[in-house]
């Protein structure tokens, strides 16, 4: 029921509990050079390492937020005796009610070439001083195999104020991939590359999110509070949804109906 459900994560569990496969480990961004007066290292958030999910997500709903949709040939596996787990959101508004959500799934009218992989990587040590108008939090990853990126996904809460994406490739090369200069939590949207990213072996991607906890934001639930990750929508979160193919290997096996 949409007046109580805000939002929806389903995740396929892999039969036995047996975790996916990550083609990406999660690696700390090197920070700049304190600024005159700054306290050794800032308040600049330290990375966590969390590179992939236990679980495979793969269909989601929130404000704004576009179905998943794959290339022709491209499809997510999910195999039998796998587990659909529903994360839902509820708000209250006062009211007893009643849900029954469900998840629709589109299936391969022929046998895909390329799995693609959903993940997720975040920055759970996140820390938003009172009052600050621009904090920056960022979290890394790096690609253990030659891959292409498909789909970007930001996700911050009432504070977040802007997203920014950058590839650097093992000769140092660096290329923004996708900017946002003005995140609205109203519209959680999947980025979808109209033609995926070659990321190389050894090639890192760079997420910096800012935030306002300032009393210039309007939105802020409490500009006096320090602000730390959490679930929910009042606390803060540096989560970054990822699709993604594998170069080798492709697909193998019959498809079953």
């Amino acid at each position: 029921m949409r007046k109580v459900v805000h939002h929806i994560l389903v995740f396929n569990r892999e039969p036995g509990g047996a975790f996916p496969a990550s083609a990406f480990v999660q690696v700390s961004v090197t920070p700049p050079a304190p600024a005159a007066g700054d306290k050794p290292g800032g308040d600049r958030a330290q990375n966590q390492n969390q590179g992939g999910m236990m679980e495979t997500l793969i269909a989601t709903t929130a404000p704004g937020t576009n179905a998943m949709v794959f290339a022709p040939g491209n499809a997510i596996r999910i195999r039998a005796g796998a587990t659909l787990m529903f994360q839902v959101h509820y708000n209250a508004n006062g009211t007893a009610a009643s849900d029954q959500s469900s998840v629709g799934m589109i299936f391969a009218k022929q046998e895909p070439k390329q799995e693609v992989h959903t993940s997720a990587f975040m920055n759970t040590a996140l820390k938003l001083p009172p009052g600050a108008d621009n904090q920056e939090v960022d979290s890394a990853i790096q690609f253990k195999e030659d891959s292409h990126i498909t789909a970007l996904y930001p996700h911050t809460h009432l504070r977040g104020k802007s997203w920014e994406y950058t590839l650097v490739y093992p000769d140092g090369r660096k290329q923004v991939v996708l900017s946002c200069p003005r995140y609205d939590f109203n519209w959680q949207t999947y980025y979808i590359f109209t033609k995926p990213l070659a990321v190389p072996k050894g090639t890192h991607l760079e997420a910096v999110a800012h935030y306002d906890n300032s009393t210039n934001n309007k939105w802020n639930p409490d500009p006096a509070v320090e602000v730390h990750w959490g679930q929910q929508t009042w606390e803060e979160m540096q989560y970054t949804g990822i699709n993604y193919t594998v170069d080798e290997p492709r697909m193998t096996g019959s498809l079953q109906k």
